[in-house]
Parts: structure tokens; C-alpha cells; sequence
């Protein structure tokens, strides 16, 4: 369940982010402003007390749902990758070929879609793939924590949570579970940054 609830979130939040950061990187200005401060106030809530709420306030159903999981990561991770996407676009936006693309009058969204998003794909591919293991590792402490709030199914956190009253005794189920999510967690990482090394030309040429 971590991995695919993972998996979910990181696209959602991803899809959000994304959309958002250009947005708010492209046209600037007061709209900049406003999107920022939002953005703000969202990552004032601890994530883990922003994610118990969102799974306690259960919109689509009664009962605990992996969407409704999913939905809850997704939103805690949207400002994150906002804020790194952003950052590529205010740089991106200042090329040579975005002006060209605006003198010979192409519309705001086509510049947006064919000469800024193809450019920063490599940067989203790169917060994709190293957002994933901060994902799972969010899910595995919602499931250690409010195992209630989420369907019943085998998640490395639940393990935990099941383990923790007998680790004492019994320490290895616990250790094993605990293993599987470091290593997750650091396979994902380091996917993220092989590919960074990959897709950036200017490590490339260093």
C-alpha cells in the first residue's frame, strides 16, 4: 500500500505543483504574490497533523479510503514542488527562445506549453522521482500513527504500529518493517539524484 499510495500522491501532487509553479513563475506580479502567500500558509500546518485532518474530514466516503490517503499527500506535498518549479520557470522565462516565442505572438499558454514546460521537464522528472521516497515515508507515519483512519491493507507502517507493543520482546518484525522503508526511501533518493546527474547538462559537463 505504501508504495502505490506513493505513487498517487507524487503524481497529484506533481500535476498540481506543477501547473501551479508555472503559472505563478510565468506571469508574476500581484498573482505571484498571492499564490506564494497561499502557498505559505498551506506549509504552516505540521504535515503529519495537515494529513490526519484531511483523512479525518472524509469527504467521499465513510470509510477510510486510499484516494482519500492519496488526496491527503498529494495536497502536503503540492507546495513543495510549487516552490521548486517556480524557481526554474522565473529563470526559464528570461531565455531568448521564450522572448522570441512571445514576438512573433505566440499566446501566453502556448509559450507556457511548448517552449517552457519541455525545458524544465528534466527539473520535474528529477522532484518526481526524489519526491516519491519523502512520499512513502509521510504514508508509513500516517499508518503508524492513525492506522484507523486508513482501509485496512499491509502497509510498512502499520507493521510498525503492530510490532511497537512487542519490540521489546519481539524486536525484528518491527526492525524488518522499519529496514524496508529506509530502504526505500534511500533507493528512491538515489534514483533521484543519478537522474539529476543524467538530465543536467551542466553537471554533465562538469
Amino acid at each position: 500500500r505504501s508504495v502505490f499510495v506513493g505513487l498517487w500522491a507524487i503524481a497529484m501532487a506533481t500535476l498540481l505543483g506543477t501547473t501551479i509553479g508555472v503559472v505563478s513563475g510565468y506571469f508574476g506580479s500581484w498573482l505571484d504574490v498571492i499564490v506564494q502567500r497561499v502557498m505559505d500558509a498551506l506549509q504552516s500546518f505540521p504535515p503529519l497533523v495537515a494529513l490526519i485532518l484531511i483523512v479525518t474530514i472524509n469527504p467521499l466516503t465513510e470509510n477510510p479510503s486510499l484516494i482519500v490517503a492519496a488526496f491527503a499527500l498529494g495536497m502536503v506535498g503540492t507546495p513543495t514542488v510549487q516552490r521548486i518549479v517556480r524557481g526554474v520557470v522565473l529563470s526559464t522565462r528570461e531565455q531568448q527562445y521564450v522572448e522570441a516565442a512571445r514576438v512573433i505572438g505566440a499566446s501566453d499558454l502556448r509559450t507556457m506549453a511548448y517552449y517552457i514546460l519541455p525545458n524544465i521537464a528534466a527539473s520535474i522528472i528529477i522532484v518526481f522521482s526524489t519526491g516519491l521516497g519523502q512520499v512513502i515515508l509521510a504514508e508509513a507515519a500516517l499508518s503508524f500513527v492513525a492506522p484507523d483512519k486508513l482501509p485496512e491493507a499491509p502497509s510498512w507502517g502499520q507493521m510498525l504500529n503492530e510490532a511497537y507493543p512487542v519490540i521489546g520482546d519481539h524486536p525484528w518484525p518491527g526492525l524488518s518493517a522499519a529496514g524496508v522503508i529506509a530502504m526505500a526511501v534511500l533507493g528512491f533518493n538515489l534514483a533521484g539524484d543519478a537522474l539529476r546527474d543524467v538530465l543536467d547538462p551542466r553537471l554533465r559537463l562538469g
